[in-house]
């Protein structure tokens, strides 16, 4: 997923084993694992509720499938 700044590429986020912050260039600027994001999101937001979804479609059109 690349994020833009003025409709040019700018940051791309890597998920695999962690999550990557990664330049245009495909430098890591920087990595977090999902444990370290869990721990921090649930004490910073303890009434947090993590959902994984897959989906397909756009606008009217859009199917989202919550997953188990």
């Amino acid at each position: 997923m690349w994020t833009t700044v003025k409709g040019k590429r700018a940051l791309k986020i890597n998920v695999n084993d962690k999550i990557e912050l990664v330049s245009v260039e495909g430098e890591t600027l920087g990595f977090w694992t999902k444990e370290v994001l869990k721990e921090a999101f649930e004490k910073k937001f303890p009434g947090l509720v993590y959902v994984k979804a897959d989906c397909r479609g756009k606008g009217v059109n859009e199917e989202v499938w919550l997953l188990p």
